[in-house]
């Protein structure tokens, strides 16, 4: 499997075999058209198949290829499959409004300055990083990009689901208030029938001191029986 994709203009060919070397140079396998496409095979799938298969695309920006087609559909594919897009500028030349769309983002290398070798060495070691920190999956591209467009499934019932959860949640609340409303009662009719009505204790007062007093005697002897 090889690890670049060049896309350049035919016209730019010598150009292309050289960065094409400079990078196999430093470690880099290229897929280059013509050299990589097997004879006989349809030349449109094999350039599909080069860029799926590459963990990313370094584009040839000339003059030349601003006026590609061709060159268009290949960054438009590996834009599309999540490749990486290096652009080098081989010419001094602004990106087309067609590629511009595609590499605005990018980091441009002006190799049309000298010296080469630095400006291939600075490519070759941003590829590598990104080829040894695996950043890239070369493996199946086209179900990642898919991934990425497919919107999330049950998404509705989801939605349900959660205002199910806060309805249920705001049910169990109301029943805990009316069983405290109920507690509250009982304990309030309990000292009015026990003390206030029987003990023949009229005093409010009088009535609540003695209740607290043996409430709280009662929870004395519940916390000693725990220690």
């Amino acid at each position: 499997m090889k690890q670049v994709f060049i896309s350049h203009s035919s016209a730019d060919k010598p150009l292309a075999d050289e960065v094409c070397a400079q990078l196999e140079r430093r470690g880099l396998s290229c897929w280059i058209a013509p050299r990589d496409i097997d004879p006989g095979k349809d030349y449109g799938e094999e350039i599909i198949l080069g860029i799926e298969n590459c963990v990313a695309t370094v584009l040839l920006l000339s003059e030349s290829a601003n006026q590609s087609i061709f060159v268009r559909k290949e960054i438009e594919r590996a834009v599309s499959k999540l490749k990486p897009v290096f652009p080098v500028r081989v010419r001094n030349v602004a990106p087309s409004k067609g590629l511009e769309l595609f590499i605005s983002s990018s980091h441009w290398i002006d190799a049309w300055q000298p010296p080469m070798d630095i400006k291939m060495d600075q490519l070759a070691a941003s590829i590598l990083a990104l080829v040894n920190t695996g950043q890239a999956d070369a493996s199946k591209p086209e179900e990642k990009y898919n991934a990425a467009l497919t919107p999330p499934k049950y998404t509705a019932t989801k939605v349900k689901s959660g205002l199910f959860h806060e309805l249920r949640h705001l049910v169990g609340l109301i029943f805990d208030l009316i069983k405290m409303g109920i507690f509250i009662a009982i304990i309030v009719g309990f000292i009015y029938v026990v003390f206030y009505k029987h003990s023949g204790m009229h005093d409010i007062e009088l009535v609540m001191h003695k209740y607290i007093k043996i409430l709280g005697h009662f929870i004395d002897t519940i916390m000693l029986k725990k220690t």
